[in-house]
């Protein structure tokens, strides 16, 4: 198979066509992705022909990306290659795969900052109070005056 008919086979894959600028191509994959994402498939053998069509789709996707990430770098000759990678680098996370919008995901990782620190904080408060108590019962256990002896 000559690079050519690799490469046209990648865009079919895909289903779009040759030419097709970074969104589209990015787009086509996460469609793609999205439906053919083996934790979607409860039947065992759906979820093998899941996994096998997932890896022909990441493959395509990265020939196809970097082709276009080739054309994009020899169109635009006043950017370099890392600033036309970087530009349009997508973002590998769960979020993307399970199409959470980043700034949604993220704020996710806030509120379970925050959650802690609270948690941490009202630990530190109840520890403080305890031995605050701890420490004014020993006070009183060996500073008190005795009580007087009543005969």
């Amino acid at each position: 198979m000559t690079e050519t008919e690799h490469l046209t086979g990648a865009y079919e894959v895909l289903g779009i066509e040759p030419g097709s600028n970074l969104q589209e191509i990015k787009g086509a994959y996460r469609r793609l992705a999205l439906r053919w994402h083996p934790d979607r498939f409860e039947d065992p053998l759906m979820r093998e022909r899941a996994i096998e069509q997932m890896k022909r789709i990441n493959a395509a996707y990265a020939v196809v990306r970097a082709d276009a990430l080739q054309a994009q770098a020899v169109s635009s000759p006043n950017l370099s290659f890392k600033e036309s990678v970087f530009r349009s680098a997508p973002v590998y996370s769960h979020a993307a795969v399970y199409s959470i919008p980043t700034a949604q995901a993220s704020s996710r990782g806030w509120g379970i900052r925050v959650a802690s620190a609270l948690g941490a904080c009202l630990w530190g408060i109840l520890v403080f109070w305890v031995l605050l108590g701890v420490l004014l019962n020993l006070h009183d256990f060996f500073f008190a005056p005795s009580l007087p002896v009543l005969e």
